[in-house]
């Protein structure tokens, strides 16, 4: 393992060798199953789950950076909030709204002390 770290990490021709190959396969092979197995865990039609694939089988760097995209701009990132790493949303309060009085009171009447 140390000799073919070694000779990927010296970029010249001659230190390209079979082993190297073999590990770019097996990480590329691992970020294919990777993606697929994100793909069935979606929450979606069948046909969109075989859309994905066919995208990610055919056009594989490309499929993969269109789902790893699709997958940031549709997460849900409430989790971030309690640790401070997201600003929430503005909510609309309904604390500030005027509230209506109770049956039987005027809205002009002021509560008196006895």
């Amino acid at each position: 393992m140390r000799y073919a770290l070694t000779k990927f990490l010296t970029f010249s021709p001659e230190n390209v060798s079979v082993e190297i190959y073999w590990a770019l396969g097996f990480i590329y092979l691992a970020l294919v199953v990777t993606t697929l197995l994100s793909v069935f865990s979606l929450r979606s039609r069948p046909l969109s789950k075989a859309a994905w694939c066919i995208i990610i089988l055919a056009l594989p760097v490309a499929g993969m950076a269109l789902h790893c995209l699709r997958c940031l701009l549709t997460a849900d990132y409430q989790f971030l909030k309690q640790y401070g790493l997201c600003s929430a949303k503005p909510h609309f309060s309904t604390e500030n709204k005027k509230k209506k009085p109770p049956a039987g009171m005027k809205p002009s009447a002021k509560p008196t002390l006895i």
